[in-house]
């Protein structure tokens, strides 16, 4: 069934297009509905607002948009045509831009009220944007008159079956406001500073009827529109299947295998933990290929190294990145180690993996969410929400997290996220001689016996070995 189809097979939800914003609402507006809109200058209340009137009029709705703001309607399309979402033959035939601030300043709220509803009736409207409600609770003489101007416009929503969104600049802090009462939906935007950063984010202050998403989310503005990531530990993802792992899965290396009682269990998070140059990024490679050959998909998500760099030192061990990713066995995302959106990241992750199958994912580096976060006290919800849900759509996955330098092995308080994952590997280094070698040893493996001896771990144009476990050497610290 196609999306307009189904659209109208559900009479009581209006989708406004923005797919995180319908994920945060259940769905939508509910139709012949007035919601209200706030934020400051930049927020991105106007491109919100007219992205989800060239949805609905793609849908083959008329929609209205009616501004009492001074900005004439042309500069505003000029500034709206390098959106993707625009359509200039749309307007006029089914977007009917027009000013009511000439009718608001002759003839007060009545006179706007009958413009507004003579508009819809006219035209046969479904959707319909009052930009500007401020410059018309500036016309109302008294608080109870706006009020009764807001429970008018309610009415000849339900009446008529046209969904409203009304806007207004103005800052969450100033609420509550007598349109709050009013209206069936109130949605905030803000534009804030974090450091020397900015920060746009949206939240449901309320929206009648609906099981909405609570908390702030994401916001991010490109060619393309506005785009609504919801915030990841506040989403009701469904519980995961109850159901036993099916098998273990293997890195492609019979001594780590081994050491690990086969492998590591389909569905379960792992944790590659060590030094720089300890070989994190090729076993998470050696594990993705490995899968591939298997006939399992691959996908990596890196947030330091560039990918070209990735195939390359991969392929100089013997692991064939660039054909995988040809034939479109491996999907590869990488993202800048600079300014981001982690929840951002966290979705287009779980839109690659949601196709049916059995999936392998390595995560190239934790920091790289780390940098992104800036309310570091959300990130232990946020790595669990990630990883529970990766798991649920049939990921295995495997991250690794760089530790500089310890005098013994890592413990809780050095790996804060190891509590979060399933297994924990650690892989270290030390210097003999003129000569450095790397070693291996698991932490813990869940579903298991596991080997926790420290093993040799060896790196060549050969691939990766890891040597028969030595009784004499543990990891250094444990006990």
């Amino acid at each position: 069934m196609k999306q307009d189809d189904a659209e109208r097979s559900s009479l009581d939800r209006i989708p406004t297009g923005i797919a995180g914003l319908d994920t945060v609402l259940g769905g939508g507006f509910l139709a012949g509905s007035v919601h209200l809109v706030v934020g400051p200058p930049g927020s991105g209340k106007t491109i919100l607002a007219n992205q989800i009137t060239f949805r609905r009029a793609a849908t083959g709705q008329t929609a209205v948009y009616v501004t009492l703001l001074a900005e004439a309607h042309a500069r505003m399309l000029a500034h709206l045509a390098g959106f993707e979402f625009f359509d200039p033959t749309f307007v006029p035939h089914r977007i009917v831009y027009m000013s009511g601030y000439g009718v608001l300043e002759q003839n007060g709220l009545d006179g706007l009220l009958e413009l507004l509803g003579r508009t819809i009736r006219e035209h046969g409207a479904m959707f319909l944007v009052l930009d500007g409600l401020g410059t018309a609770e500036e016309f109302a003489p008294t608080t109870s008159v706006f009020k009764r101007f807001l429970l008018t416009l309610s009415t000849s929503a339900s009446l008529t079956g046209c969904t409203m969104l009304l806007l207004a600049t103005q800052r969450a802090s100033d609420l509550p406001r007598p349109e709050q009462a009013t209206v069936d939906g109130l949605i905030t935007l803000d534009k804030r500073r974090v450091g020397a950063r900015s920060e746009r984010e949206l939240v449901v202050e309320k929206m009648r009827a609906t099981k909405y998403a609570l908390g702030a989310h994401a916001i991010d503005i490109d060619q393309k529109g506005m785009h609504v990531y919801p915030r990841l530990e506040a989403w009701p993802f469904q519980p995961p299947s109850m159901a036993p792992p099916q098998g273990r899965l293997g890195f492609g290396v019979p001594g780590l295998d081994a050491m690990l009682g086969g492998g590591i269990l389909t569905g379960s998070s792992t944790m590659l933990a060590g030094p720089p140059g300890t070989g994190k990024t090729l076993l998470g490679m050696s594990f993705l290929l490995e899968g591939i050959r298997r006939g399992e998909r691959g996908i990596y998500l890196g947030f330091g190294e560039a990918p070209a760099r990735v195939i390359q030192a991969a392929s100089g061990i013997g692991l064939d990145a660039q054909g995988a990713l040809d034939r479109s066995e491996l999907t590869m995302l990488w993202y800048p180690p600079t300014e981001g959106t982690a929840d951002a990241v966290a979705w287009r992750l779980l839109e690659a993996v949601s196709e049916e199958g059995q999936k392998r994912v390595f995560i190239d580096e934790l920091r790289g969410f780390r940098n992104m976060v800036t309310d570091v006290e959300r990130l232990d919800r946020f790595h669990a929400a990630l990883w529970a849900e990766l798991a649920r759509r049939g990921a295995t996955t495997i991250l690794t997290e760089t530790i500089s330098t310890w005098d013994r092995a890592p413990n809780e308080s050095v790996l804060p996220q190891a509590a979060f994952v399933d297994n924990v590997i650690i892989l270290e280094e030390e210097e003999k001689g003129r000569r450095l070698r790397r070693y291996v040893a698991s932490r813990k493996v869940a579903g298991g016996k596991h080997d926790p001896n420290l093993r040799r771990l060896r790196i060549s144009s050969h691939g990766i070995e890891v040597e028969r476990p030595s009784a004499r050497r543990r990891l250094r610290g444990s006990a």
